[in-house]
């Protein structure tokens, strides 16, 4: 009856693991589909990418389920890719060594050092000055300071910048156990201004210059930065309190005024004015955040680890004091980028992205602008809660530039839309840097994103539609009106 009894336990425990192979399993047992046509394009399916999707179900599974610690998920990739036949050994090493995942590390280390010398509660008191105590003025603030941010700055700077900003006024209050939803309120705040922050100008995000050169190669389009401000800033005006609505209606806190909290935080920083040391360690913040702004082509990977280690030489910060940050959620951002790679490398995205829209197509026959744009926006912000904004945008991106040619669509008002919408990765950890940062806490679980991301995802989508339609539309953006 005990071995009974353990042998169910260890199933029910397991059955995240065993619904992803079953899952993945049947994928890999489908015959390889037939060629079809696309956008005057031939897509075929081949067999790196048939056993890519395969991966892909897999993951998405134990995502979901939480079956295996997310930091695992490196060696999952990496094994899968190696023993399925995706990719040789030599090749399939080489896709973790991405600039973006090496930022992550840089970030959460150069976080560490500001909660050290206290930098961070030094910020949360300027922004409360502003905004007031009352927590959901605090949650806006928090969404506006990372939006307006993230436009211009790496999303992934300022969601490690307010980090352990948020983390101070939580502990200060009373600890993330005793208030979760308090917690998810303030933790979401950030992820989700750091998503909408992202579109307001092409230098928010990689997936904006990389749809600006698609436009100018293969549409001879040229889109200026101020151009682009035009078209993508209201969105991120409008998307400000709509994200913030919903995050006060998902996540009701538990405390309504934290003005008991920011009086600790301010008479706590009274006692610690600025020392040499703090000063040091901000100069060398600012350093980094000019160098990230300025020579991009370094790469902001390599940046963030040079900051790291001028903190070390000037003995600003001990070698041990940097284990502190969560190793796993960097683990987790390397396999994320090796399965994008993956599925760019495999064909597997391309297939899915022509696929998903020939057969909508078929179904529903789409004319004019608006309706081919809001199909084209639903497949791009859909493959992003997957893989990294600016691979997805990079593969599929000419696929659905090409159908919007075809379909007599301005490759203008198509293009940046559905370069938008690839920020909109509300779903799941992986989605965006800013998420696994704010994941990296260890007070949300991957349940919360989708519960979130289910109501942001679309409250996104419909924003950028009708700005779309009206604003674009004022401004004069396309050549063929709507219809």
């Amino acid at each position: 009856m005990d071995e009974q009894k353990g042998f169910y336990y260890y199933l029910k425990r397991r059955r995240g693991l065993i619904i992803a192979g079953i899952v993945a399993a049947v994928i890999l047992l489908l015959p390889s589909p037939e060629p079809f046509q696309f956008a005057e394009q031939t897509i075929t399916l081949t067999p790196e990418g048939h056993r890519a999707i395969a991966l892909l179900a897999f993951l998405m599974v134990v995502f979901i389920t939480e079956a295996l610690p997310l930091g695992s998920i490196v060696a999952l990739v990496y094994a899968w890719v190696v023993i399925f036949g995706i990719l040789p050994a030599k090749e399939a090493s080489r896709i973790f060594s991405h600039d973006a995942a090496w930022f992550l590390i840089g970030a959460l280390m150069i976080a560490q050092v500001l909660i050290k010398y206290g930098i961070h509660k030094r910020l949360l008191i300027m922004i409360i000055r502003i905004i007031g105590s009352k927590t959901k003025y605090i949650s806006l603030g928090i969404i506006t300071f990372c939006a307006l941010s993230a436009a211009f700055i790496s999303e992934h700077t300022v969601a490690a910048l307010m980090l352990p900003v948020t983390m101070a006024l939580l502990y200060t209050s009373g600890g993330t156990k005793e208030y979760p939803q308090l917690t998810r309120l303030l933790l979401f705040s950030i992820a989700a201004g750091c998503c909408i922050g992202g579109l307001g100008t092409p230098s928010g995000g990689g997936r904006n210059v990389v749809m600006i050169g698609f436009l100018e190669e293969f549409c001879q389009v040229r889109v200026g930065y101020g151009a682009w401000m035009v078209m993508a800033f209201p969105i991120v005006i409008l998307l400000i309190p709509i994200s913030w609505a919903i995050l006060l209606a998902r996540f009701k806190p538990e405390i309504k005024d934290l003005s008991s909290s920011t009086k600790k935080l301010k008479s706590e920083m009274k006692m610690l004015p600025m020392q040499v040391k703090d000063w040091a360690v901000l100069a060398i913040f600012f350093l980094v955040l000019f160098l990230w702004i300025t020579k991009s082509e370094w790469g902001i990977g390599m940046i963030a680890l040079l900051g790291t280690l001028l903190y070390l030489m000037l003995g600003l910060v001990k070698w041990k004091e940097y284990h502190k940050i969560n190793w796993g959620i960097a683990l987790l951002y390397f396999g994320a980028i090796g399965l994008g790679e993956v599925l760019q490398s495999s064909g597997a995205a391309t297939y899915l992205a022509a696929k998903v829209l020939g057969g909508l197509q078929s179904v529903i026959p789409l004319k004019g602008q608006m309706a081919v744009t809001m199909l084209g926006t639903g497949i791009m912000s859909a493959m992003t809660q997957t893989m990294g904004d600016g691979p997805c945008v990079a593969t599929i991106g000419p696929v659905l530039l090409e159908s919007a040619k075809l379909s007599g669509i301005d490759p203008l008002f198509f293009g940046i839309a559905t370069a938008l919408s690839a920020a909109f990765a509300f779903m799941l950890i992986v989605g965006t840097p800013s998420n696994a940062i704010v994941y990296s806490s260890g007070c949300l679980r991957a349940k919360d994103f989708i519960k979130i991301g289910i109501l942001l995802w679309p409250a996104a989508l419909i924003t950028l539609w009708l700005v779309c339609y009206f604003w674009w539309g004022f401004l004069g953006v396309g050549i063929n009106g709507f219809h």
